[in-house]
């Protein structure tokens, strides 16, 4: 099994809500962790959520949406059609060919990474 590691968001303050680029999943990795790093903070939160996108609406949809996140910590979110569906955690469901993550700001003032680990 082949695996695939990537930044998708360096670290950086997030005062602000804000978009990952966009990830082309080729080869097709149906199976995916993305790990929010907060390494910082001194007020609010930040909501993370993976999105897909519908390229024939050409919206974004949610996948999942992780739980608001007001610490200094790592959180694991997890997609794949293997997972158990845990509500704020993991959801039993693939990747979709184009998809992003979204930190979600509510009056946040932290440092935060996101890293990805991805497989087929």
């Amino acid at each position: 099994m082949s695996q695939f590691s990537f930044v998708l968001i360096e670290s950086q303050p997030i005062t602000a809500t804000i978009h990952s680029n966009t990830v082309s999943n080729t080869p097709p990795l149906t199976h995916g962790q993305i790990i929010v790093d907060v390494s910082a903070r001194t007020a609010g939160t930040i909501t993370p959520s993976i999105e897909g996108y519908d390229p024939a609406s050409a919206t974004w949809y949610t996948i999942l949406t992780g739980a608001a996140i007001s610490s200094v910590s790592k959180v694991v979110l997890q997609v794949g059609p293997n997972f158990a569906a845990t509500a704020n955690v993991s959801v039993n469901t693939i990747l979709p060919a184009t998809w992003r993550v979204t930190l979600t700001s509510a009056s946040a003032n932290l440092s935060a990474s996101v890293g990805v680990n991805l497989a087929p």
